[in-house]
């Protein structure tokens, strides 16, 4: 079994195994009418071994696993009229969805936003001459891109703030030129548009890329002086606390969690009467040595009838002997 560690899953994502898919299928049909059933369906392929989230396992599942939605690629009128419903809706994907032939809203998305960045690796290879286009668009955030289709009124701190024109000039250019192909050629209008983009593009991408570098950084910053604020208030406590200890002449260091009691021996109460002690007898060929030994604390006297061979009473003293064997 190929089993994901946690910690990988969090710096790369990895494809889902066919394993992985045969058992997200079981647990969907096994929990699909529950409660939470995203959650339990995750919990129960970490238990097997495969480490992925609620949102992961969602997305897998009706994206590409699930028959019952619509997974063939956009036609040309639909990609027509997908165009039509963002224009008038934004990102609004769950609605756009739902009048596109029975398509989920991820799918949706994803397909529209690979159809937009196909069109842009296009146009910069012509309007640059290069055969680098894929690397280029590869650095430009996603954010970035989906904040030019989404209306300036949805409340959303994610969306990135771009220039009114600069929005208006990207989506013509994508829509005049959505169905271009590998070596189409374009005018020269169309290429100043692209390098006039790519340009505004490149600027606020690296601006974007700084502000996240600098706020990762705050957040950093942030955890350290919350745990030095922390440390030095524990810390005044613990002084506050000992000085008054020390005043009030009370022990300084002292412990919580064990109990000393039990560390104590349980010693028995001075013997009121003499109980009788049963006689063992032990032939003569077995006894190495014998040597007395006058126990007078009921004590000792427990604690050593324990361990020795056998015992004799005789005015109130104990007597061991004890054999070559022990």
């Amino acid at each position: 079994m190929v089993k994901h560690c946690p910690s990988e899953d969090k710096k790369k994502r990895k494809p889902w195994t066919p394993q992985e898919d045969k058992l997200l299928k079981k647990f969907v049909k096994k929990y699909e009418k529950e409660r939470l059933a995203w959650k339990k369906i995750s919990s129960a392929l970490k238990s097997h071994g495969f480490y992925r989230d609620t949102k992961a396992c969602r997305e897998r599942f009706s994206n590409h696993l699930d028959r019952r939605y619509n997974k063939a690629n956009l036609t040309d009128k639909e990609i027509d009229q997908l165009f039509e419903l963002i224009e008038l809706y934004g990102n609004k994907w769950t609605f756009i969805a739902e009048q596109l032939n029975n398509r989920t809203d991820q799918d949706i998305k994803n397909k529209f936003y690979a159809h937009v960045k196909k069109i842009i690796r296009r146009l910069i290879k012509v309007a640059y001459q290069t055969t680098e286009s894929s690397v280029i668009i590869a650095k430009i955030q996603p954010l970035l891109i989906s904040s030019i289709y989404c209306h300036d009124d949805e409340d959303n701190d994610k969306i990135l703030k771009i220039d009114d024109k600069m929005k208006v000039l990207f989506k013509q250019l994508i829509r005049n030129n959505k169905k271009i192909k590998v070596g189409d050629k374009v005018d020269d209008q169309t290429i100043d548009q692209v390098k006039n983009i790519m340009k505004y593009l490149v600027e606020q991408n690296d601006k974007y890329l700084e502000k996240k570098v600098n706020k990762q950084a705050q957040k950093v910053q942030i955890k350290k002086l919350k745990y030095k604020k922390t440390f030095k208030v524990q810390l005044g406590l613990d002084q506050q606390n000992i000085i008054k200890k020390i005043q009030e002449k009370k022990p300084i260091f002292t412990t919580k969690n064990i109990k000393i009691e039990k560390y104590l021996f349980n010693i028995p109460p001075p013997l009121m009467e003499q109980t009788p002690m049963p006689e063992f007898k032990c032939p003569i060929e077995n006894v190495y040595s014998y040597q007395p030994m006058l126990i007078s604390n009921p004590y000792w006297d427990t604690m050593f009838s324990n361990s020795l061979l056998f015992r004799i009473q005789y005015n109130q003293n104990t007597y061991g002997m004890l054999s070559d064997k022990y």
